[in-house]
């Protein structure tokens, strides 16, 4: 072979392309705030806070660029490699044993290639995915598969998925933490003695105090999330093993081991660490219990495999054990005509009030500034009274909404019960359904075949309940959207 053509059967797949854009929004932010603290756009007291702001995000281009760079997965005429921040590893063709694509638990779809020496996985936003696949399917010979199908939560023969808790999670709570008091600090400290004599001491207190609360809780979240939803000293040694065979579980008090065939059921129930409150899973077999938390590594992989291999439980999919869902509150105060049999899905849930109450306590706060204004000075805060009133208008639609909305499902069709009336789609009319939005615009669509659309809110109670319902229901010519 000639070393022309040994190159061009090398194809090199890296996130090259989102990293630089994400690393380029970074230095792009930074640098303009650079520009407003030298530029004396900003007073001089608020120059160091933009520069804190400015270092903390060309310290994410720092990492981003890293990333783009650092990993990579590799394929030549021998075989495979590549490196991650995980490690790095190497296997020839002959070691390819299989390889399938995998959903994200939001969008799009995570190419898996499984060899002796590792699992590599690719994410949509790596370069030259497309020839890299081509390249498996035509080179790895020896593979179970032939083509690159569906294969969530799929193991190989002879494959031995662990799942463990990492203290990387704490370590990232801990930096988060750190960066976001040290930019506080950077922000209140040159601002404080400007801001009293300006306002006065209790006025600038409560602004500082404010701005620090916000920053220093932001940066503890993630903190908090490894805290209480495992990772912690209670799961260090605690692992879960998965293969064609069966599952098993270790940890310093003891063992479970069971075949599939033995996986009776497996649910979610609530957890509570101190003052926090979460879930976790549970898998029940005839040899014993276990439980893991959301913070163990791949945790969306090890639920797709126990609900692939557990063909023989009672329970087909991951929902909250009955009754045991901490977010229910009951249910509404509305009463609305439904099928007999029918279940309700409605939004009396701890979350939805804690919006609520969250977006009360702004208008409330915003409302109590603008008297104090009034009172004390001279500017007119009827802009700052107006956007209280959008808000408290807002907080009474979604207390409505909470104690009246709901959306029924029966035999014969999915109801939603809003502001406009009752809206209905039978199961033989639906031609597709799928999640749409992002973050708290998350919403489940249902579409029929005439173009209706009804479209519910994330935050309903037990949503994936309604979701596994929907999947059951739904013809099997449906566009379907989720597992």
């Amino acid at each position: 072979m000639a070393a022309g053509d040994a190159t061009a059967n090398v194809i090199t797949s890296r996130p090259a392309g989102a990293a630089a854009a994400l690393a380029g929004l970074f230095l792009l932010t930074a640098a303009g705030m650079v520009w407003i603290a030298r530029s004396g756009a900003s007073a001089p007291s608020d120059a160091g806070g933009f520069l804190w702001f400015a270092a903390a995000l060309g310290a994410g281009a720092l990492a981003a660029a890293s990333w783009g760079v650092a990993c990579f997965v590799r394929a030549d005429a021998a075989g495979l490699r590549w490196r991650s921040f995980r490690g790095s590893g190497e296997a020839g063709w002959a070691d390819v044993v299989d390889y399938y694509e995998e959903a994200l638990p939001r969008s799009g779809k995570l190419s898996v290639i499984i060899t002796r020496s590792g699992r590599v996985a690719l994410g949509p936003e790596s370069s030259r995915l497309a020839e890299l696949k081509a390249a498996v399917r035509e080179r790895a010979a020896s593979t179970a598969s032939t083509e690159w199908s569906d294969g969530t939560g799929r193991l190989a023969d002879g494959e031995e998925a662990l799942f463990a808790y990492s203290p990387a999670m704490r370590r990232i709570g801990l930096a988060a933490l750190a960066a976001s008091t040290a930019l506080a600090t950077g922000v209140v400290v040159p601002r404080a003695a400007p801001l009293t004599a300006e306002m006065g001491l209790g006025y600038a207190l409560g602004a500082l105090g404010t701005f620090v609360l916000m920053a220093v809780g932001t940066g503890a979240m993630p903190l908090l999330m490894a805290c209480s939803m495992g990772g912690g000293a209670g799961r260090r040694g605690e692992s879960v093993t998965a293969t064609r065979r069966g599952i098993a579980f270790r940890s310093a008090a003891g063992s479970v081991e069971a075949e599939w065939a033995d996986v009776t059921a497996f649910a979610m129930e609530p957890m509570r660490t101190g003052f926090l409150t979460g879930h976790r899973y549970r898998a029940v077999t005839r040899h014993g219990d276990f439980t893991f938390d959301p913070a163990i590594a791949g945790v969306h992989r090890l639920k797709r495999i126990i609900v692939a291999l557990a063909t023989d439980a009672a329970t087909k999919e991951w929902a909250w054990l009955r009754g045991a869902e901490p977010d229910d509150l009951g249910p509404p105060a509305a009463s609305h005509s439904m099928a007999a049999g029918a279940q309700v899905f409605h939004y009396r849930t701890r979350s939805v009030r804690a919006l609520l109450l969250l977006q009360l306590a702004i208008a409330v706060c915003g409302a109590a500034a603008g008297a104090a204004r009034r009172y004390v000075g001279s500017d007119d805060p009827s802009a700052q009274f107006g956007l209280a009133g959008v808000m408290l208008a807002g907080w009474a639609w979604g207390l409505w909404r909470q104690r009246a909305a709901l959306v029924t499902v029966d035999e014969t069709g999915v109801t939603k019960h809003g502001l406009g009336g009752a809206s209905r789609i039978e199961w033989r009319d639906v031609r597709g359904y799928r999640v749409v939005g992002d973050d708290l615009l998350t919403s489940v669509e249902v579409r029929s075949s005439d173009g209706r659309r009804l479209r519910i809110w994330i935050g309903i109670s037990r949503v994936e309940d309604l979701k596994a319902q929907i999947a059951r229901r739904a013809p099997a010519t449906a566009e379907r959207g989720w597992g």
